[in-house]
């Protein structure tokens, strides 16, 4: 069985075990993203567009309307029964299906 010795500073972490010395820098509690996909965010909510999962034709859809990685999007509206919703990317109104919502991942930001 291995010896491991924790060492616990405000600083740093240091995790001794055996031979080997790690050090992990802390962490900024503030830089922590959240993600979330699309269709999961209320209305009001928005951040930043970080990836695409849809396969060709959808992907392709959906990078042609303006949703590109890096594009600020906030979600304007949902219909009664979810599907679809409005969202305002690149300063247009644009609604997609839940199903396409979903294949959109975005790094929240807070309101």
């Amino acid at each position: 069985m291995m010896k491991m010795k924790f060492i616990i500073n405000t600083a740093t972490f240091v995790c001794v075990r055996t031979d080997i010395l790690k050090e992990v820098k802390p962490v900024n509690m503030e830089r922590l993203l959240i993600t979330k996909t699309l269709s999961e965010l209320k209305k009001g909510e928005g951040g930043r567009v970080m990836r695409i999962t849809a396969k060709n034709p959808v992907r392709r859809r959906i990078l042609e309307m303006g949703v590109t990685p890096g594009t600020d999007i906030c979600v304007q509206g949902i219909a009664p029964l979810g599907d679809p919703m409005e969202i305002l990317v690149k300063g247009y109104h644009l609604s997609l299906r839940k199903g396409e919502a979903a294949c959109i991942l975005v790094e929240v930001q807070p309101l």
